[in-house]
């Protein structure tokens, strides 16, 4: 039996069969999440750089997703079967609460002030554990690994426990992460320069 192709599989609405277009700061945090979670996805995005943007805008056709969570549960869901935001509702939960959970603690600022208890909490949570939830890589680890790649980016976060390096490692090395992470976002569009006002008794100028 053939396989069904993308379309096919595309949620009710068109959604995937429109152009998935990110719209975002050239600075935004989570403009790296959302790469790679379409990435993952199987989802065609184009990424447009906009200092306009105040939070990140995943445009659908005529319809506009707003925030990076928000944004990455509608990338999961885009095709029916995958498995990006887990293989059961139990999971997708599981996501959810990882999702919000990496927000609150590394999302909130540019130096988290828990830190080094969330940390630990990964590390004990990733002790018995290959990935976040279930047994492959779901939404939950893109966001999280994302938040990490950005605090070590900044200097924030020296180094991680055996377990977190592992996983992160893990998550760093896949393809989608990758490609998302060497692409560089194109630069903002620049306002067009205003018409020099024209000299007296030039062309056009009217007269007395």
């Amino acid at each position: 039996r053939a396989r069904p192709s993308a379309v096919s599989r595309a949620r009710q609405g068109g959604v995937a069969m429109a152009q998935c277009r990110l719209v975002a700061k050239a600075d935004e945090p989570g403009s790296l999440k959302i790469r790679v979670a379409a990435k993952a996805a199987g989802v065609n995005l184009s990424v447009e750089t906009s200092n306009k943007a105040a939070v990140p805008e995943l445009h659908l056709g005529d319809r506009v997703v707003k925030y990076t969570s928000a944004i990455l549960r509608c990338l999961g869901k885009i095709y029916d079967g995958g498995d990006i935001y887990g293989n059961s509702f139990i999971e997708s939960a599981q996501v959810d609460s990882w999702l919000d959970w990496t927000d609150m603690e590394l999302d909130c600022s540019a130096e988290p002030p828990q830190l080094e208890e969330a940390i630990e909490r990964i590390e004990k949570h990733l002790e018995s554990r290959t990935f976040l939830v279930g047994q492959r890589c779901t939404l939950a680890d893109v966001s999280l690994s994302c938040s990490l790649h950005r605090l070590q980016q900044a200097g924030t976060l020296k180094s991680l426990p055996k377990a977190a390096q592992r996983w992160f490692g893990t998550c760093t090395a896949q393809p989608a992460f990758r490609e998302a992470a060497s692409a560089k976002p194109p630069a903002a569009a620049k306002a067009p320069a205003a018409a020099p006002a024209a000299a007296p008794g030039a062309p056009g100028e009217a007269g007395g």
